[in-house]
């Protein structure tokens, strides 16, 4: 309580300052029939950019801008008292609202639980006696995909590996989420004039509206520091492979495409030889996980084909690449991969991802926890510490990785170890240097005949580079209102960005900001119709 009050008095002081040199727009948008949907949090590297994209619409129109609270669900209860719901909207973060007026913002929606409970009992019956997984994962109320969000909120919210449908909790969120499904449904029936909404993140609870302003035909970005994005009706998720187009990369004339690829190239060989100072571009890890070292070598020595299983983080949006297909989630497929290590004679090791920088390690360390459970007694089986060094892994001729969709894919081929990966919706599903399973079947006929595909692999580092160019340097766009770099050092560090520390930075560089520039980065990206913001943009 007494940190929240601190973090208040420093967001008053924030304001105060940002009063002085913002000039709010005289807007006169009581004719104005066109709305903007803008999500009110606590991100502060959502809530600067916003300010920029938000002038930007009102450049050619009076839009009349909502705020709307969307921790609904995911962070409290959608039926709390009215007493607890009085405080939130009235009293609770009221400087961060007086920010958001001041970049024309000027109401807030608070969902609410809905009178009529009919359709929200019918589903909820639906729901919880689905009693499977993937069924769960498709599963759509008017045409709507909500079973993801759903799935992926329980994991988060709880803490749960996995989905139990037998959890009471469960029960609960799904009347909740029903419950904001139909709260904003009926807001969109009866807002028919609402052009855009404007969020931070497309995954959990936080989904549902985007979901519903898809179904109405609304324009739906995501906004950060790092990117924008277009979600779109066929894929409305967080990430897709098919936001990395890499035909736009290839229809670059040759001079960019080759600067492009050599920057590349440049970056992943520095980062794959352990060079720190490269390695701070492109990843969360404290650090490299490529680093020299003299660690003992772990790896047995004998003739026995050697995998290393490469785990994810169970809580962290299993579903925000899309649905897995094969399995329904991260824990499942290592359950799966735990049943198929006991028949076989290979030594197999698990590693789970170095501790991640910030709040972002928190879950990691807590499914290592589940993960070692899981493989304490598995006598083939060798668990590596955490900080044991990829360098030493590949040192060792370790033979296969296997992964769903980790960024293993891309580093062990760089070396000429061929990894399996275990998921449709993954960023290399279209890529020749991975082994793709197909099926449930399929990944358990590859395990079985390791040795066929290790004598067919054909692996082309050309394809690798070519890869990792398109992603993280034409798609990279974490300059295009910051300098990364220097507000990361300014920060100490860029995962600190969401607290009042970046408004500190940003009006010392207030004046220094290129808005005829910025401007013109938001409307290329606008009028060029791609899903996700690239180089091409910024130039």
């Amino acid at each position: 309580m007494v940190n929240y009050f601190i973090t208040q008095l420093k967001y008053l002081v924030i304001y105060i300052k940002l009063k002085n040199k913002i000039k709010k727009k005289s807007l006169d948008n009581n004719y104005s029939k066109k709305i903007i949907l803008c999500e009110l949090n606590n991100f502060s590297s959502f809530q600067i950019p916003i300010f920029y994209f938000l002038n930007y619409f009102l450049h050619f129109f009076p839009y009349e801008i909502r705020g709307y609270y969307n921790y609904s669900v995911i962070k409290h209860s959608i039926e709390e008292n009215y007493f607890i719901f009085f405080l939130r909207k009235y009293v609770l973060n009221i400087i961060i609202k007086k920010i958001y007026k001041l970049f024309n913002v000027k109401n807030f929606i608070y969902p609410r639980k809905v009178f009529d409970q009919t359709k929200v009992k019918k589903y909820h019956n639906k729901i919880v006696n689905l009693k499977s997984k993937k069924k769960l994962t498709n599963f759509k109320i008017q045409d709507i995909l909500i079973g993801d969000l759903i799935y992926d909120t329980y994991c988060k919210k709880f803490g749960e590996p996995t989905l139990n449908f037998d959890d009471k909790r469960f029960s609960k969120l799904v009347r909740e989420s029903i419950n904001q499904f139909y709260f904003w449904l009926e807001y969109f029936k009866n807002n028919q004039n609402i052009k855009k909404v404007i969020s931070s993140h497309a995954v959990y609870s936080y989904g549902i509206i985007l979901r519903i302003a898809l179904k109405f035909n609304t324009e739906v970005y995501l906004i950060s520091l790092d990117r924008i994005k277009k979600l779109n009706k066929r894929f409305p998720f967080e990430v897709h492979h098919k936001d990395y187009d890499l035909n736009k990369f290839n229809k670059l004339d040759l001079k960019k495409r080759k600067k492009i690829y050599l920057r590349g190239k440049y970056i992943l060989d520095n980062v794959l030889k352990g060079n720190e100072k490269s390695f701070n571009i492109v990843s969360t890890l404290k650090k490299n996980s490529f680093l020299k070292n003299n660690q003992k070598s772990m790896i047995k020595k004998n003739n026995k084909i050697k995998i290393l299983i490469s785990p994810h983080d169970f809580y962290d949006a299993p579903h925000c690449w899309g649905d897995h297909v094969l399995f329904s989630d991260y824990y499942e497929w290592l359950k799966y991969i735990y049943d198929l290590s006991i028949k076989t004679n290979y030594d197999w090791y698990i590693k789970t991802h170095p501790d991640l920088v910030g709040k972002l390690g928190v879950y990691q360390r807590k499914s290592r926890v589940i993960i070692d459970e899981m493989f304490n007694n598995q006598k083939n089986v060798t668990i590596l510490p955490p900080n044991y060094s990829n360098y030493r892994i590949v040192k060792d001729k370790i033979d296969f990785i296997i992964t769903c969709h980790g960024s293993v894919a891309y580093e062990f081929p760089y070396f000429k170890i061929p990894t399996i990966t275990c998921s449709e919706s993954n960023p290399f599903i279209n890529c020749k240097f991975n082994i793709h399973a197909k099926s449930k079947n399929h990944l358990k006929y590859i395990i079985f005949n390791l040795k066929k595909f290790k004598k067919n692999s054909s692996i082309k580092k050309e394809e690798i580079y070519k890869y990792f160019a398109n992603r993280f340097v034409f798609y990279n766009t974490n300059n295009w209102l910051f300098n990364f770099l220097e507000y990361a050092n300014y920060l100490k560090g860029w995962y600190r960005r969401d607290g009042p520390e970046l408004y500190d930075y940003w009006l010392k560089n207030y004046e220094k900001m290129n808005t005829k520039k910025i401007n013109l980065t938001i409307d290329k990206y606008i009028k060029s119709g791609d899903i996700l913001m690239n180089k091409e943009h910024l130039n």
